[in-house]
Protein backbone atom coordinates (compact mmCIF):
# COMPACT_ATOMS: atom_id res chain seq x y z
CA UNK A 1 0.00 0.00 0.00
CA UNK A 2 1.39 3.45 -1.15
CA UNK A 3 0.45 7.15 -0.60
CA UNK A 4 2.54 10.11 -2.12
CA UNK A 5 2.40 13.36 -1.22
CA UNK A 6 4.60 16.66 -1.58
CA UNK A 7 6.92 17.63 1.06
CA UNK A 8 5.40 16.92 3.96
CA UNK A 9 6.61 17.16 7.71
CA UNK A 10 5.03 14.27 10.38
CA UNK A 11 2.91 16.47 11.75
CA UNK A 12 0.02 16.25 9.26
CA UNK A 13 -3.73 15.49 9.42
CA UNK A 14 -4.10 12.13 7.19
CA UNK A 15 -7.77 12.29 7.46
CA UNK A 16 -7.62 14.31 4.77
CA UNK A 17 -5.08 12.81 2.42
CA UNK A 18 -5.95 11.29 -0.71
CA UNK A 19 -4.64 8.28 -2.40
CA UNK A 20 -4.38 5.65 -4.56
CA UNK A 21 -4.02 2.15 -3.72
CA UNK A 22 -0.67 -0.83 -4.88
CA UNK A 23 -1.06 -3.77 -2.37
CA UNK A 24 1.22 -6.25 -3.79
CA UNK A 25 3.24 -7.94 -0.92
CA UNK A 26 5.41 -10.21 -2.85
CA UNK A 27 5.40 -10.89 -6.62
CA UNK A 28 5.40 -14.57 -7.03
CA UNK A 29 7.62 -15.72 -9.96
CA UNK A 30 6.33 -19.23 -10.29
CA UNK A 31 9.38 -21.87 -12.06
CA UNK A 32 8.08 -24.62 -13.13
CA UNK A 33 10.80 -26.85 -13.08
CA UNK A 34 11.21 -25.75 -9.20
CA UNK A 35 15.19 -25.09 -10.21
CA UNK A 36 17.81 -22.43 -8.37
CA UNK A 37 17.45 -19.05 -10.79
CA UNK A 38 19.41 -16.21 -10.52
CA UNK A 39 16.49 -13.40 -12.03
CA UNK A 40 16.28 -9.76 -12.67
CA UNK A 41 13.26 -8.19 -12.79
CA UNK A 42 11.23 -5.00 -14.29
CA UNK A 43 8.01 -3.63 -12.69
CA UNK A 44 6.14 -1.05 -13.55
CA UNK A 45 2.82 0.33 -11.85
CA UNK A 46 1.01 3.32 -12.85
CA UNK A 47 -2.26 5.20 -11.36
CA UNK A 48 -4.63 7.89 -13.16
CA UNK A 49 -7.95 8.97 -12.88
CA UNK A 50 -10.63 9.91 -10.39
CA UNK A 51 -13.74 7.29 -10.23
CA UNK A 52 -15.77 10.64 -8.28
CA UNK A 53 -14.84 12.62 -11.35
CA UNK A 54 -15.59 10.32 -13.70
CA UNK A 55 -12.31 10.18 -15.37
CA UNK A 56 -10.90 7.32 -17.81
CA UNK A 57 -7.88 5.20 -16.44
CA UNK A 58 -5.44 4.99 -18.61
CA UNK A 59 -2.16 2.50 -18.87
CA UNK A 60 0.97 5.38 -19.55
CA UNK A 61 4.93 5.76 -19.24
CA UNK A 62 7.13 7.27 -18.32
CA UNK A 63 8.38 6.66 -14.78
CA UNK A 64 6.28 4.66 -12.30
CA UNK A 65 3.43 3.29 -9.44
CA UNK A 66 3.10 2.69 -5.82
CA UNK A 67 0.29 5.33 -4.21
CA UNK A 68 -0.05 9.18 -3.28
CA UNK A 69 -1.67 11.08 -1.18
CA UNK A 70 -1.76 14.90 -1.20
CA UNK A 71 -0.22 17.61 0.77
CA UNK A 72 -3.27 19.27 2.10
CA UNK A 73 -2.88 21.09 5.49
CA UNK A 74 0.50 21.48 4.88
CA UNK A 75 -0.26 25.21 3.28
CA UNK A 76 -0.79 23.11 -0.27
CA UNK A 77 -4.25 21.83 -1.91
CA UNK A 78 -3.82 19.56 -5.15
CA UNK A 79 -6.92 20.21 -7.30
CA UNK A 80 -7.73 17.33 -8.80
CA UNK A 81 -7.81 16.82 -12.97
CA UNK A 82 -7.40 14.12 -15.14
CA UNK A 83 -3.51 15.29 -15.83
CA UNK A 84 -2.44 13.99 -12.19
CA UNK A 85 -0.57 10.52 -11.96
CA UNK A 86 1.64 8.39 -10.03
CA UNK A 87 3.97 5.98 -11.67
CA UNK A 88 6.23 3.17 -9.36
CA UNK A 89 9.02 1.30 -11.04
CA UNK A 90 10.95 -1.79 -9.70
CA UNK A 91 14.27 -3.01 -10.52
CA UNK A 92 14.82 -6.03 -8.57
CA UNK A 93 17.41 -8.78 -8.42
CA UNK A 94 16.27 -12.32 -7.26
CA UNK A 95 18.40 -15.00 -6.48
CA UNK A 96 16.86 -18.65 -5.59
CA UNK A 97 18.00 -22.12 -4.10
CA UNK A 98 16.36 -25.09 -4.03
CA UNK A 99 18.05 -28.01 -1.78
CA UNK A 100 17.27 -31.32 -3.21
CA UNK A 101 13.73 -30.10 -4.47
CA UNK A 102 12.58 -29.72 -1.24
CA UNK A 103 12.87 -26.53 -0.11
CA UNK A 104 13.32 -22.85 -1.23
CA UNK A 105 15.69 -20.22 -0.21
CA UNK A 106 15.00 -16.76 -1.94
CA UNK A 107 16.11 -13.39 -1.76
CA UNK A 108 14.27 -10.39 -3.32
CA UNK A 109 16.11 -6.70 -3.26
CA UNK A 110 14.87 -3.89 -5.28
CA UNK A 111 15.45 -0.06 -6.26
CA UNK A 112 12.46 2.22 -6.14
CA UNK A 113 11.35 5.20 -8.67
CA UNK A 114 8.25 6.66 -7.24
CA UNK A 115 6.90 9.47 -9.17
CA UNK A 116 3.74 11.24 -8.23
CA UNK A 117 2.88 14.41 -10.84
CA UNK A 118 -0.31 17.09 -9.25
CA UNK A 119 -0.92 19.65 -12.74
CA UNK A 120 -3.27 22.16 -10.09
CA UNK A 121 -1.42 22.96 -7.13
CA UNK A 122 -1.56 26.04 -4.91
CA UNK A 123 0.67 26.68 -2.60
CA UNK A 124 -0.52 29.40 -0.29
CA UNK A 125 0.56 31.97 -0.64
CA UNK A 126 2.13 31.67 -4.11
CA UNK A 127 0.06 31.10 -7.04
CA UNK A 128 -1.38 28.24 -8.97
CA UNK A 129 1.09 25.89 -10.44
CA UNK A 130 1.94 22.39 -11.25
CA UNK A 131 4.40 19.50 -9.72
CA UNK A 132 6.65 16.80 -9.70
CA UNK A 133 7.90 14.63 -7.23
CA UNK A 134 10.28 12.00 -7.84
CA UNK A 135 12.25 9.44 -5.20
CA UNK A 136 14.40 6.90 -5.71
CA UNK A 137 16.95 4.61 -3.56
CA UNK A 138 17.01 1.09 -2.47
CA UNK A 139 14.14 -0.86 -1.02
CA UNK A 140 13.89 -3.36 1.13
CA UNK A 141 15.21 -6.56 1.34
CA UNK A 142 12.77 -9.90 1.34
CA UNK A 143 14.23 -13.15 2.57
CA UNK A 144 11.54 -15.93 1.69
CA UNK A 145 11.69 -19.49 1.78
CA UNK A 146 9.36 -22.57 1.50
CA UNK A 147 8.73 -25.95 1.07
CA UNK A 148 7.79 -28.41 -1.98
CA UNK A 149 5.29 -30.88 -1.65
CA UNK A 150 5.21 -32.87 -5.00
CA UNK A 151 2.71 -35.70 -6.00
CA UNK A 152 2.44 -37.37 -8.96
CA UNK A 153 0.26 -40.81 -11.21
CA UNK A 154 2.04 -40.08 -13.78
CA UNK A 155 -0.93 -38.31 -16.02
CA UNK A 156 -1.46 -35.18 -13.59
CA UNK A 157 0.79 -33.36 -11.29
CA UNK A 158 0.61 -31.66 -8.20
CA UNK A 159 2.55 -28.99 -6.49
CA UNK A 160 2.04 -26.96 -3.29
CA UNK A 161 4.29 -24.63 -2.19
CA UNK A 162 3.37 -23.58 1.72
CA UNK A 163 6.21 -20.53 2.89
CA UNK A 164 6.91 -17.51 4.73
CA UNK A 165 8.54 -14.44 3.95
CA UNK A 166 9.80 -11.75 5.72
CA UNK A 167 10.34 -7.84 4.75
CA UNK A 168 13.80 -6.39 6.48
CA UNK A 169 13.09 -2.40 7.56
CA UNK A 170 17.05 -2.25 5.63
CA UNK A 171 15.30 0.91 2.62
CA UNK A 172 15.90 4.14 2.62
CA UNK A 173 12.97 5.90 4.32
CA UNK A 174 14.39 8.97 5.30
CA UNK A 175 14.55 10.86 2.22
CA UNK A 176 13.50 15.07 2.52
CA UNK A 177 13.15 18.00 0.37
CA UNK A 178 15.79 20.85 -0.07
CA UNK A 179 13.92 22.37 3.11
CA UNK A 180 15.02 19.27 4.54
CA UNK A 181 11.14 18.11 5.58
CA UNK A 182 10.84 14.40 5.41
CA UNK A 183 8.34 13.41 2.53
CA UNK A 184 5.56 11.30 3.00
CA UNK A 185 6.85 7.76 4.59
CA UNK A 186 4.47 5.75 1.80
CA UNK A 187 6.69 7.38 -0.92
CA UNK A 188 9.90 6.35 0.51
CA UNK A 189 11.56 3.93 -1.46
CA UNK A 190 11.52 1.55 1.86
CA UNK A 191 9.17 1.15 3.91
CA UNK A 192 11.07 2.32 7.55
CA UNK A 193 9.24 -1.43 9.00
CA UNK A 194 9.21 -5.33 8.84
CA UNK A 195 6.59 -7.20 8.15
CA UNK A 196 5.88 -10.57 7.96
CA UNK A 197 4.13 -12.54 5.23
CA UNK A 198 2.28 -15.87 4.66
CA UNK A 199 2.65 -17.33 1.59
CA UNK A 200 1.42 -20.46 -0.46
CA UNK A 201 1.76 -21.62 -4.09
CA UNK A 202 -0.35 -24.46 -5.76
CA UNK A 203 0.60 -25.71 -9.32
CA UNK A 204 -1.13 -28.66 -11.35
CA UNK A 205 -0.15 -29.70 -14.64
CA UNK A 206 -1.99 -32.21 -17.17
CA UNK A 207 -0.05 -33.42 -19.91
CA UNK A 208 1.00 -29.74 -21.12
CA UNK A 209 -1.60 -27.29 -19.83
CA UNK A 210 -2.15 -26.58 -16.20
CA UNK A 211 -2.90 -23.92 -13.47
CA UNK A 212 -0.72 -22.11 -11.13
CA UNK A 213 -2.19 -20.30 -8.50
CA UNK A 214 -0.53 -18.14 -5.24
CA UNK A 215 -2.02 -16.19 -2.19
CA UNK A 216 -0.12 -14.27 0.68
CA UNK A 217 -0.77 -12.27 3.31
CA UNK A 218 1.41 -10.03 4.96
CA UNK A 219 1.19 -8.48 8.63
CA UNK A 220 3.17 -5.28 8.82
CA UNK A 221 4.84 -4.02 11.84
CA UNK A 222 5.03 -1.01 13.89
CA UNK A 223 6.14 2.05 11.11
CA UNK A 224 8.71 4.62 11.97
CA UNK A 225 7.66 8.38 11.96
CA UNK A 226 4.24 6.96 13.71
CA UNK A 227 2.84 5.87 10.24
CA UNK A 228 1.90 1.67 10.22
CA UNK A 229 1.22 -0.25 6.81
CA UNK A 230 -2.39 -1.98 6.39
CA UNK A 231 -2.13 -5.59 6.74
CA UNK A 232 -3.31 -6.34 3.22
CA UNK A 233 -3.96 -9.81 0.98
CA UNK A 234 -2.91 -11.08 -2.90
CA UNK A 235 -4.30 -13.24 -4.81
CA UNK A 236 -2.98 -15.02 -8.39
CA UNK A 237 -4.90 -17.29 -10.50
CA UNK A 238 -3.71 -18.24 -14.27
CA UNK A 239 -4.45 -20.92 -16.47
CA UNK A 240 -1.35 -22.21 -18.61
CA UNK A 241 -0.30 -24.26 -21.58
CA UNK A 242 2.90 -25.00 -23.19
CA UNK A 243 3.76 -25.05 -27.03
CA UNK A 244 7.25 -26.79 -27.52
CA UNK A 245 9.32 -25.21 -30.62
CA UNK A 246 12.95 -27.64 -30.41
CA UNK A 247 14.56 -26.48 -27.38
CA UNK A 248 12.16 -23.45 -26.91
CA UNK A 249 9.29 -23.55 -25.12
CA UNK A 250 6.20 -20.67 -25.29
CA UNK A 251 3.96 -20.82 -22.20
CA UNK A 252 1.14 -18.29 -22.69
CA UNK A 253 -0.72 -17.37 -19.31
CA UNK A 254 -4.24 -16.01 -19.12
CA UNK A 255 -5.86 -15.55 -15.57
CA UNK A 256 -6.95 -12.57 -12.69
CA UNK A 257 -4.92 -11.23 -10.23
CA UNK A 258 -6.66 -9.61 -6.66
CA UNK A 259 -5.27 -7.48 -3.52
CA UNK A 260 -6.58 -6.26 -0.96
CA UNK A 261 -5.87 -3.91 2.10
CA UNK A 262 -7.30 -2.77 5.62
CA UNK A 263 -6.53 0.67 6.68
CA UNK A 264 -3.00 2.52 7.24
CA UNK A 265 -2.92 3.87 10.58
CA UNK A 266 -0.67 7.60 11.83
CA UNK A 267 -0.29 8.15 15.34
CA UNK A 268 -3.02 5.43 16.42
CA UNK A 269 -5.63 7.15 13.92
CA UNK A 270 -7.15 5.40 10.66
CA UNK A 271 -6.41 7.16 7.56
CA UNK A 272 -9.44 7.25 5.78
CA UNK A 273 -8.55 7.52 2.49
CA UNK A 274 -6.36 4.40 2.20
CA UNK A 275 -6.97 0.99 1.15
CA UNK A 276 -9.10 -1.02 -0.93
CA UNK A 277 -10.07 -3.84 -3.10
CA UNK A 278 -9.19 -4.02 -6.87
CA UNK A 279 -8.97 -6.70 -9.53
CA UNK A 280 -6.77 -7.31 -12.69
CA UNK A 281 -6.71 -9.46 -15.75
CA UNK A 282 -3.69 -11.22 -16.34
CA UNK A 283 -1.95 -11.57 -19.47
CA UNK A 284 1.56 -12.83 -19.32
CA UNK A 285 4.03 -15.70 -21.92
CA UNK A 286 6.94 -17.02 -20.88
CA UNK A 287 9.48 -17.81 -23.68
CA UNK A 288 11.94 -20.90 -21.79
CA UNK A 289 15.17 -21.96 -24.05
CA UNK A 290 17.06 -24.09 -22.12
CA UNK A 291 18.15 -22.65 -18.88
CA UNK A 292 16.76 -19.39 -19.56
CA UNK A 293 13.40 -17.55 -19.18
CA UNK A 294 12.03 -14.42 -20.30
CA UNK A 295 8.43 -13.15 -18.46
CA UNK A 296 6.74 -10.85 -20.02
CA UNK A 297 3.47 -10.10 -18.39
CA UNK A 298 0.69 -7.04 -18.02
CA UNK A 299 -2.04 -6.85 -15.59
CA UNK A 300 -5.26 -5.19 -17.01
CA UNK A 301 -7.45 -3.61 -13.75
CA UNK A 302 -11.20 -4.42 -14.24
CA UNK A 303 -12.87 -3.27 -11.12
CA UNK A 304 -11.95 -1.64 -7.59
CA UNK A 305 -13.62 -0.50 -4.93
CA UNK A 306 -10.96 1.79 -3.17
CA UNK A 307 -11.54 4.00 0.04
CA UNK A 308 -12.41 7.28 -0.91
CA UNK A 309 -11.30 9.42 -3.68
CA UNK A 310 -7.91 7.85 -4.83
CA UNK A 311 -6.27 7.61 -8.11
CA UNK A 312 -7.16 4.72 -9.58
CA UNK A 313 -4.96 1.90 -11.17
CA UNK A 314 -4.37 2.10 -14.80
CA UNK A 315 -2.55 -0.99 -15.24
CA UNK A 316 0.96 -2.87 -14.77
CA UNK A 317 3.62 -4.00 -16.68
CA UNK A 318 6.07 -6.77 -15.50
CA UNK A 319 9.06 -8.22 -17.17
CA UNK A 320 11.55 -10.93 -16.01
CA UNK A 321 15.15 -12.21 -17.07
CA UNK A 322 15.99 -15.89 -15.34
CA UNK A 323 18.83 -17.90 -15.23
CA UNK A 324 18.48 -21.21 -13.90
CA UNK A 325 21.44 -23.39 -13.09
Amino acid sequence: MKKITLSIFLVIAFSSISLGCDVCNIYEYTNLNNRSFIGFFYRYRTFNGYAHLGNEHQFQFPTNGRTSHEPEENGLYADKTQQDYETYTTWELRGNITLKEKINFQFILPYEQNTVYYKKIIALPKPETDTTIALEGWGDLMLAADYIFQKSNGKIKHIFRPGFAINFPTGDYKKASEEGKLYDPIIQPGTGSWAWIIRANYQVIYRNTGLMASLNYQIAGKGKHNYDFANSFNFNADVFHQLFLGNLAIVPRMGTYMENASHDFFQNEKVALSGGNSWFGNIATDFNFKKWTCQIAYQIPFSESLNGNQLGNAGRFNFGIIKGF
